[in-house]
């Protein structure tokens, strides 16, 4: 199996909890206007031109180049993307000012790449985040990438826009992944003009994962002009209106997983048959004790996320509301992460508790990152003092 990557990036700490080793793969379907990888939106190699780094020699202005690259009509070189790129458009450059980004790798030259950083995974809750372009372009090289990762022990988050098809977004879904979910606006007219796509398989895709029970955190890039207006505020508060009704879901059901969880203890262990059944009913009870919580957790990341936006570009008269629900999300992770650790110590198989506390150390280390941010947006916008 093989896909088209245009970039891999070690040491990352900006694309999931922990340090992590991102693979950037080429193809996308939107257009997005501030796109921070526009190299990665064709599915096609293509030529990157980098002026820092040009010397002015005109060496990439060769007719043996078919004019791949050209002067504008300010004197500019630009590339023309039109154009396929010469194998030899590199190799003219002295200064290394030119790259082709996207080449073929296979799933084992990715995964060598990726393994290089494998002590740092293990001791910050790192791991490989799949990124792009959208890597649900690419849905089977994605699939069999988590699969090898998951397999060797590395964990796996997908950073997706999630404009795809929901057949990849429900394949992948069953999978243990982390889902970074760019929500980009959430009015339908606005997000067609800045991103060129469609907002209704996005959040179609987004419920489907909700339903899935999928481990997400939703974020949303604020864009001047594009979304730091009221209505994308009043589009936030809807979010979190959303993530209020499955907190208060969730108090439910943390209430009957402590009720099977008493009810598996009490079940008979006279004879070895019953004993056995009751070891199994407990280790089960227990697990559902554990993951309820870790459910809380990663909403409460999700409130934080949220906050976190209305602090940074939201009116500056409810900054201090959305550090106090910042702060209030806050302990709401911290009460959950006490009741995931206290049932996860009583799980025998220490492989399935290890995989929860690193689930929920990645969650608390992403809530850390937001913390210190939300405390320099505080400071920055110039409204309330931490010192």
């Amino acid at each position: 199996m093989s896909g088209i990557v245009f970039d891999i990036q070690r040491c990352s700490t900006h694309d999931g909890p922990g340090i992590r080793t991102t693979v950037f793969l080429k193809g996308c379907p939107l257009r997005c206007a501030w796109c921070q990888n526009p190299e990665g939106q064709s599915f096609l190699p293509e030529l990157i031109h980098s002026s820092g780094r040009c010397v002015a020699c005109n060496s990439c202005l060769a007719p043996s180049l078919g004019g791949v690259i050209h002067r504008n009509g300010s004197g500019a070189l630009e590339v023309d993307r039109a154009k396929a790129v010469p194998p030899e458009a590199v190799l003219v450059c002295p200064s290394l000012a030119l790259r082709v980004a996207g080449r073929t790798m296979s799933v084992d030259e990715v995964m060598a790449e990726v393994e290089k950083d494998e002590a740092f995974y293990a001791k910050s809750s790192g791991g490989l985040t799949i990124s792009g372009g959208e890597p649900l372009a690419q849905a089977d090289f994605t699939e069999a990438l988590v699969r090898t990762a998951l397999a060797r022990g590395i964990s796996v988050a997908i950073e997706s826009c999630l404009a795809a098809s929901p057949e990849a977004v429900d394949r992948l879904s069953a999978l243990p992944v982390l889902w970074l979910a760019d929500l980009k606006h959430a009015d339908p007219a606005a997000f067609a003009e800045g991103t060129g796509g469609s907002l209704v398989p996005i959040a179609a895709n987004l419920e489907l994962l909700a339903a899935r029970g999928a481990d997400i955190i939703l974020r949303v890039a604020v864009v001047p002009g594009f979304n730091d207006d009221d209505k994308s505020m009043q589009a936030i508060l809807e979010q979190a209106e959303r993530l209020r009704i499955k907190l208060t879901a969730a108090v439910e059901q943390d209430a009957a997983a402590f009720s099977a969880l008493m009810a598996a203890n009490r079940l008979p262990k006279a004879t070895p048959e019953e004993t056995g059944q009751h070891e199994q009913a407990v280790e089960t009870a227990t697990y559902l004790a554990a993951q309820v919580p870790l459910e809380v957790a990663a909403m409460a990341v999700e409130t934080l996320e949220l906050a976190a936006q209305v602090v940074n570009s939201g009116n500056v008269n409810a900054i201090s509301d959305g550090a106090t629900g910042a702060a209030l999300a806050q302990a709401a992770l911290r009460g959950a992460g006490y009741n995931v650790r206290i049932n996860v110590a009583g799980l025998k198989n220490r492989t399935t508790a290890q995989a929860l506390l690193d689930q929920l150390g990645g969650l608390e280390k992403r809530a850390g990152v937001l913390e210190e941010q939300i405390h320099a947006d505080l400071s920055g916008r110039g409204v309330i003092s931490l010192e």
